[in-house]
């Protein structure tokens, strides 16, 4: 790996935690991206078989063993895909599926009927909502600052209440997190401050802790005043985009508990069934999610590239973008000194944080229910690619009795 910038997070990339993927270059010079389609060739100890778009996807063990993990457990590997909550709980009682993904309230349910919760190893995600519509950033095709997907010239909309900070602040402070940490998510989450930073990555300000009651903590009344003071004493209506994502089964009780604490403080909130691939990812490409809010679930990754990707325009979502923030990620990718970094990374924090860029919510672990007749265990990391991966590493439960 050659690095074009000075790359402090190299030996992250280089973990297990990031489940960097080997593929066969000689193949890909040979027949083009539809060989990973029809025959990946790659490292891992299992090899794909077959799958049906929509529906699964089949491994199976390769016929060696691995050179780090030996010979895994499973003949197959089958991975299914099932958007409804009802039909994944009552796939995985009927025992037609060993390992799911449920939400709170009827991981309880299962666990009472004696199965077991598997939690990632660390903190795995972040939940968050963002705002649509935040292009405050001035494209410069020469220096490459946010010519990206169409670019950011003719994209910002004022008219959009929360391109005013006033309404930002007054969205965060009209959510009772604490409400909604107990109730969807059984207390088994702690505060986000800011997107990307977490306690144990460089860049952590110990104030956010602090600092955050009064500045996002849950009050109705100075929610009214700060829409007043920005023109919207009678509140406004907004959209949200609604949809089921891997890792976060809340998402959809999460903004519809949102809908109605929004409600109090006069903003009428509309949710909007979407698909995330097919409607809601192009939409945010080509900077068009002026008139919406939507939930996000990044995992834990190393922090600049967090940045690069929220607000730099270095990703597909366009989180927030301005010419202050892109001159502070430049500077940063030129700091080799960690301390100068860490440094770097605070700053930019502290600028995210107090612009309100985002409704922050909670850091959460990625959480399993399965069948501990079948299962014994599975040690992923929930970080960056690794947050429902790690699959070579789910364990067969080799005992008569269950494996608790």
């Amino acid at each position: 790996m050659h690095c074009k910038v000075v790359c402090l997070d190299l030996l992250f990339y280089y973990s297990s935690a990031s489940n960097v993927i080997m593929l066969s270059k000689a193949q890909w010079d040979k027949d083009g991206e539809m060989a990973y389609e029809t025959k990946p060739a790659g490292t891992g100890p299992y090899i794909f078989k077959e799958r049906q778009a929509d529906r699964y996807v089949l491994y199976e063990r390769a016929p060696t063993p691995h050179w780090k993990h030996g010979v895994v457990d499973w003949k197959e590997l089958q991975m299914t895909w099932t958007i409804e909550e009802p039909t994944r709980l009552a796939q995985f009682v009927a025992g037609e599926t060993h390992l799911t993904e449920l939400n709170k309230d009827l991981v309880e349910e299962v666990l009472s009927k004696g199965h077991k919760l598997i939690r990632s190893r660390q903190v795995a995600q972040q939940i968050v909502l963002a705002f649509g519509g935040l292009y405050f950033g001035t494209e410069d095709k020469q220096t490459k600052r946010y010519p990206e997907d169409g670019g950011t010239t003719g994209k910002l909309d004022l008219s959009v209440p929360w391109t005013k900070k006033e309404v930002r602040q007054a969205i965060n402070k009209a959510i009772n997190r604490e409400e909604l940490r107990k109730v969807l998510y059984k207390g088994r989450a702690t505060y986000t401050y800011v997107a990307g930073y977490y306690p144990d990555l460089p860049g952590w300000d110990p104030s956010w802790e602090k600092r955050f009651p009064e500045m996002y903590g849950y009050d109705p009344a100075a929610a009214k005043r700060l829409l007043t003071q920005a023109g919207y004493p009678k509140g406004f209506k907004m959209k949200a985009w609604l949809y089921p994502f891997a890792g976060a089964p809340e998402f959809i009780p999460l903004i519809e508990s949102i809908q109605v604490q929004l409600r109090e403080v006069g903003i009428e909130l509309e949710l909007e069934e979407a698909d995330l691939v097919a409607a809601i990812t192009p939409k945010r490409r080509k900077r068009e999610a002026h008139q919406y809010i939507y939930p996000g679930a990044p995992s834990k990754k190393a922090v600049e590239p967090q940045i690069a990707l929220f607000n730099t325009g270095k990703g597909t979502v366009h989180w927030f973008e301005t010419d202050e923030l892109y001159k502070m990620w430049e500077d940063l990718l030129q700091m080799s000194e960690p301390a100068a970094a860490d440094a770097q990374l605070r700053k930019i924090g502290n600028y995210k944080f107090e612009n309100f860029e985002i409704i922050p919510l909670f850091d959460v672990y990625i959480e399993v229910v399965v069948n501990p007749k079948i299962i014994n265990d599975w040690p992923f990391s929930g970080w960056d690619g690794g947050d429902l991966g790690h699959t070579f590493l789910i364990s067969a439960c080799k005992q008569d009795k269950p494996c608790k």
